[in-house]
């Protein structure tokens, strides 16, 4: 059993990326090669994150299918299929002065946004509503002391 927000991120992995490619497709007929050039795919288009959550779900359920008899082996498990690595990098979190800098840096209403955000580490597509892949410009950070 998966905690709420788990089942909700495999269920749209499932809908949005494993289904439109091999939904309509018979278990037997699905090779490692196509899996690998699909979460290569998604790897190139959406980020190592979106490809491996959907590779989980792929995998998973292929290893249903096999427990049921369906089919021999997991194609998922093949040595040419390459999930892409975790990108634990090192967090480095804002100083005071900076993320003051950004707060007022905006309009005065929008102030608790951002003041709330950074004391709960929130990071800024969290906080703004903006889609997971927007980020801040570099120039517009820079202006504010950041990195």
């Amino acid at each position: 059993m998966v905690d709420p927000a788990t089942a909700l991120k495999y269920e749209s992995s499932l809908r949005l990326h494993v289904v439109p490619v091999f939904g309509r497709r018979q278990l037997r007929t699905i090779k490692p090669s196509e899996i690998a050039a699909w979460v290569a795919g998604l790897d190139a288009r959406f980020g190592a994150s979106t490809a491996r959550t959907a590779y989980l779900v792929m995998h998973g359920t292929l290893e249903v299918a096999v427990d049921d008899e369906a089919i021999k082996r997991n194609p998922a498990k093949a040595r040419v299929v390459k999930v892409p690595a975790e990108k634990g990098g090192k967090t480095t979190a804002w100083s005071d002065e900076v993320v003051l800098r950004i707060v007022e840096g905006h309009p005065a209403q929008y102030w608790p946004i951002a003041s709330i955000g950074a004391a709960r580490g929130l990071r800024q597509a969290s906080c703004s509503g903006w889609p997971r892949r927007t980020s801040i410009s570099r120039r517009w950070l820079s202006e504010f002391g950041g990195r």
